[in-house]
């Protein structure tokens, strides 16, 4: 991904920074799952719902509006299906 848009935006991305930027996400990834485990756990879930992932949006409300937004526009969708 990061060569393909690198070659896009005609940039160079080293094989240093792409190493650095794989480890970032990864670590991310598992933040992420384990935030996300421990909510749905407080919560006395063994199954993470949305509720759990708005909540780890919490702090970025920009992000949060824009889940939001989603869950709403699906909520919608399969309404209009039943």
């Amino acid at each position: 991904m990061v060569d393909d848009e690198s070659l896009r935006r005609d940039l160079n991305a080293t094989p240093q920074f792409i190493g650095a930027l794989t480890e970032l996400v990864w670590t991310q990834i598992e933040n992420v799952a384990v935030d996300l485990e421990s909510f749905c756990h407080h919560a006395g879930r063994s199954t993470v719902t949305t509720a759990d992932v708005l909540l780890l949006a919490r702090k970025n409300s920009d992000l949060l509006t824009l889940m939001r937004a989603y869950v709403e526009e699906r909520k919608g969708g399969r309404e209009g299906r039943d």
